[in-house]
């Protein structure tokens, strides 16, 4: 079977060439998570401080000026017990010039009037923290909940790129039938469930003669072998650029296999 595609999908269809499935879902959910993880934690936090305070530091002596309970607590270590977090506001002085900022810490209390030794930025002295002070109620650890959002990105990315060459070999495509040549287990969850990559063997000729490979990873192999062969569909000018069927979103592989066929 060597059928060249001269039809079009559907724009909506187009679209879902870059659901993946499973991976997809990962993907928003991390973006999800991120962008809760903003709102909550994010939404008021000082990148610029943050970035000011990584290096170029210098020292000098403060003194605080007020000292209170932020309303945060922690809970340390396993069962350990509670951190409450206080602030503590202080002033400075670098080059003549006075300044004012606030730290946070629950480990080490000080007093009003107590002096403190003060980390600022060379190029940018408004910026600073007391000496192994956070300088956010939650620690400055919170940004690494940037990752969330990044990582959904990321494979957001990933399946659009997955989706274009899709859409890129269906534009060009061949519709042929190919066969499950090794299936390898990549990975068993403690569930003893399977992950596998099939590799399918199919051919760009008529006479069967010139064989190509392509492989999908997968968890659920039922899909692939519900037919002695499956649905396969190459670049008609690169036949090594290959997609199975059925590995696509199941509303595009179903309307291709009842229009195009």
């Amino acid at each position: 079977m060597q059928k060249e595609i001269t039809e079009k999908l559907p724009i909506s269809l187009k679209i879902l060439l870059a659901y993946r499935n499973t991976p997809t879902l990962i993907a928003l959910l991390f973006l999800v998570l991120g962008l809760i993880f903003y709102f909550f934690y994010l939404k008021d936090f000082d990148f610029r401080e943050y970035l000011n305070l990584k290096g170029n530091l210098a020292q000098t002596t403060g003194v605080i000026t007020k000292a209170y309970y932020t309303g945060v607590s922690n809970e340390i270590g396993d069962g350990e017990g509670i951190e409450y977090i206080n602030a503590f506001e202080y002033e400075y002085k670098v080059a003549s010039e006075d300044h004012k900022w606030i730290s946070y810490s629950g480990s080490t209390p000080k007093k009003v009037g107590n002096k403190v030794l003060i980390e600022y930025n060379k190029n940018a002295p408004a910026y600073s923290v007391i000496q192994n002070y956070d300088a956010r109620p939650n620690g400055n650890s919170v940004v690494l909940l940037l990752l969330f959002p990044l990582i959904g990105c990321i494979l957001l990315l990933i399946n659009l790129i997955k989706g274009i060459k899709f859409f890129i070999i269906i534009n060009n495509g061949i519709i042929t039938k190919g066969k499950i040549s090794r299936k390898k287990v990549l990975y068993t969850t403690e569930s003893n469930k399977k992950y596998y990559r099939l590799i399918f063997r199919y051919y760009s000729d008529a006479t069967n003669k010139i064989a190509h490979k392509t492989s999908i990873l997968t968890g659920n192999i039922k899909p692939f072998q519900d037919e002695s062969k499956e649905l396969v569909i190459y670049h008609k000018s690169k036949p090594n650029m290959a997609l199975i069927l059925d590995d696509l979103a199941k509303p595009v592989s179903q309307y291709i296999k009842k229009n195009w066929k």
